[in-house]
């Protein structure tokens, strides 16, 4: 598993604001999104004081991911039950300010490779996608989040090289011979079947 997001900026946060006693990484599959309420320098501010607060990696208003810890590390971001199972993600700017394109462009770009590291079972506001305020008594993300688009973004499927087509055929096929059926297959699955369907025609 690959633990730092290509193209990010490596800005390490302190070694002391990671993990906790017992837990040697995050237990789980997904992100929190947060707004920072703040910009770039007040945040690099906080990150570096002795406030009991980290998180995995910053989006700033121009598309650039800082991150500060490996998507495995545990931070301090919306609790106990959330940091040591979610990565925190935060997103420069505050309440009333929508996401810049270049930010949202680069969550979807960073949640498709997260999503890919740890081998999400699903793309879910339930599950893996996240937000500060179903943890914790805050308004944070502030209704900035356009979760609907982001979603979408997940979901697109990438293209796909001759290799990879034959390798999902041949799995299709085995799926075939063990008489499985449709509804059974996870709804990601089902996509990437429609997906191989709709290339060979």
């Amino acid at each position: 598993m690959d633990q730092w997001f290509p193209g990010a900026i490596v800005r390490p946060g302190p070694a002391w604001k990671s993990g906790y006693t017992n837990y040697s990484g995050r237990v789980g599959k997904g992100a929190v999104v947060h707004s920072a309420e703040g910009y770039l320098s007040g945040a690099m501010g906080v990150l570096d004081s002795q406030a009991r607060k980290s998180w995995g990696a910053f989006l700033a208003k121009d598309g650039q991911v800082y991150q500060h810890y490996e998507l495995q590390a545990i931070t301090w971001h919306a609790g106990f039950d959330a940091n040591i199972a979610l990565f925190g993600i935060e997103t420069e700017g505050v309440a009333g300010e929508p996401l810049t394109d270049g930010q949202l462009a680069t969550l979807v770009a960073f949640l498709r490779w997260q999503r890919e590291q740890e081998v999400w079972p699903e793309v879910s506001r339930a599950s893996t996608l996240r937000e500060h305020n179903e943890f914790m008594a805050t308004s944070c993300p502030s209704g900035r989040i356009p979760w609907e688009r982001v979603i979408e973004g997940l979901e697109e499927w990438p293209t796909v090289d001759e290799k990879a087509m034959v390798y999902a055929c041949v799995s299709a096929a085995q799926f075939a011979r063990m008489h499985w059926e449709f509804r059974d297959l996870h709804e990601l699955d089902k996509r990437a079947l429609r997906y191989i369907v709709s290339k060979l025609d």
